[in-house]
């Protein structure tokens, strides 16, 4: 069993409800979702290399937002700071991008040409670099096959087709890493 991330999207009423009680979240009361099936990291690092140093960061809140509700206490942060597990223990969390964020993100996603964006993927820098999974990224395209440029393609589409959902409806997203 490997990590996968999904995105989540909400409406503003739905977003209440939460802020009152984020551990109540339900996939059932959301708009729509989408899974990136252990190639979310390859996905980012391959954004934040193709976009300008500016948007970088928001690239890494796609799926590492940095709102978010039920927050770790302040003592468990701080004894997660030494963990490799720092970024994915927020189990108590619901991790969220305000419709500002998901629109600013949208800006930069929508900006990106496919074909020049797929042109960075090369599997021996994801794999040199450390990118979860590891060791695993290749060039061969068969479609049955996962971790290769045609999972990657598949993967930017469907974020992009989220976030312009997203935008366009001034909805939230909500990141789960796990």
């Amino acid at each position: 069993m490997g990590q996968s991330a999904t995105l989540y999207e909400i409406d503003q009423v739905e977003f209440d409800r939460l802020r009152k009680d984020h551990r109540d979240f339900s996939e059932q009361r959301t708009i729509q979702h989408q899974v990136f099936e252990k190639n979310h990291e390859g996905l980012r690092f391959l954004l934040e290399k193709f976009v300008a140093e500016k948007d970088r960061d928001l690239m890494f809140e796609i799926f590492y937002p940095s709102d978010s509700l039920g927050m770790p206490d302040e003592q468990k942060m701080i004894s997660l700071l030494d963990s490799d597990d720092f970024l994915y223990v927020h189990e108590d969390a619901v991790n969220y991008l305000t419709p500002e964020k998901v629109q600013a993100i949208w800006q930069v996603v929508k900006e990106i040409n496919e074909a020049e964006f797929l042109a960075t993927y090369d599997p021996d820098e994801l794999n040199s670099q450390g990118v979860y999974p590891y060791n695993i990224w290749h060039r061969n395209e068969r479609s049955d096959l996962a971790f290769n440029r045609t999972d990657i393609q598949e993967a930017f589409r469907a974020l992009r087709d989220i976030f312009k959902d997203a935008s366009v409806h001034e909805n939230y997203i909500v990141a789960f890493v796990g």
